[in-house]
């Protein structure tokens, strides 16, 4: 096969949250990095007295934890919006990725209802660093799917 011309970088990535799903936030100027976590799928494994060898059959997908790096700022937007999301009682919150922006036909993909189970109250401090102050945190959803950008 030949080497593919076809590569991208990340440097136009869309990154946007909702805490409902229908109405997005775009935080693409404070979020870093966005690891979206491995799905995988149940499995039962059981061996019987006849044969070397497991019968295994395939179950549910499991539960995927995409992590978000995201810039920490005292400006009551981007980190403060996200606090707020985790603040809520149910920490509800959806995630929509487009890696290659947000022109039409490109690739988007979206979470199904989540929750956001970490997010830290602020940035990690280390007096002998001058990195940009950031923190993570992670969101526990169904998986995602992928569709053309309309």
């Amino acid at each position: 096969m030949a080497q593919t011309t076809a590569a991208t970088s990340a440097r136009n990535a869309v990154v946007e949250i909702s805490s409902d799903g229908s109405a997005w936030t775009n935080i693409s100027g404070v979020a870093q990095t966005v690891s979206p976590g491995d799905g995988t799928r149940m499995t039962g494994v059981a061996h019987t007295f006849d044969g070397d060898g497991p019968i295994i059959v395939a179950g549910k997908r499991e539960a995927q934890e995409s992590n978000l790096k995201i810039i920490y700022t005292e400006d009551g937007v981007g980190y403060n919006v996200l606090l707020g999301y985790f603040n809520t009682a149910n920490s509800t919150a959806y995630l929509r990725v487009a890696p290659n922006g947000s022109t039409t036909g490109n690739y988007r993909h979206t979470t199904g209802k989540g929750v956001i189970t970490t997010f830290p109250q602020f940035a990690e401090l280390d007096a002998g660093s001058g990195d940009v102050q950031a923190v993570e945190m992670t969101v526990q959803h169904g998986g995602w799917t992928k569709a053309a950008i309309p």
